[in-house]
C-alpha cells in the first residue's frame, strides 16, 4: 500500500542529527525555533504514521499536519541520503494532482 507522502523512516531520523537540523534550517530558510517545532510534531504528536514492512524498509506516511515539512523536503533534497525517494514521493504527488484535474 503506497501513499502520496511515504517516507523512508532513514530520512526522518536524519532529520533530527544536530549538523542535519542546522543545514535543512539554512536551506530552508526556516527559524531554528520554526524547524524545532516541526520536528517535535513529528516525533511528539504522533503525525507518522507506519504503513508496511518490506524487505527490511519501513515506509511511514506523514499525517496532514505534517506534510508542512514534506513540503520543505524538496529544497534540501540533495543534503539528506534518500533524495531519490523523495524524488520518488514527490512525482507521485505531481501525478495524483493531475489526475484530480483530469477528472473534474
Amino acid at each position: 500500500m503506497k501513499c502520496r507522502h511515504d517516507i523512508k523512516i532513514g530520512i526522518l531520523l536524519k532529520l533530527f542529527e544536530p549538523m542535519t537540523k542546522k543545514t535543512i534550517a539554512k536551506k530552508s530558510r526556516l527559524e531554528p525555533k520554526e524547524m524545532n517545532r516541526f520536528l517535535q510534531d513529528f516525533k511528539k504528536r504522533n503525525l507518522i504514521q507506519e504503513l508496511d514492512k518490506k524487505d527490511g524498509t519501513i515506509l511511514y506516511r506523514t499525517t496532514p499536519k505534517g506534510r508542512k515539512l514534506v513540503k520543505y523536503f524538496k529544497d534540501i533534497m540533495k543534503h539528506l541520503e534518500g533524495k531519490k525517494v523523495l524524488a520518488h514521493v514527490y512525482r507521485q504527488r505531481k501525478v495524483g494532482q493531475d489526475e484530480k484535474k483530469k477528472r473534474k
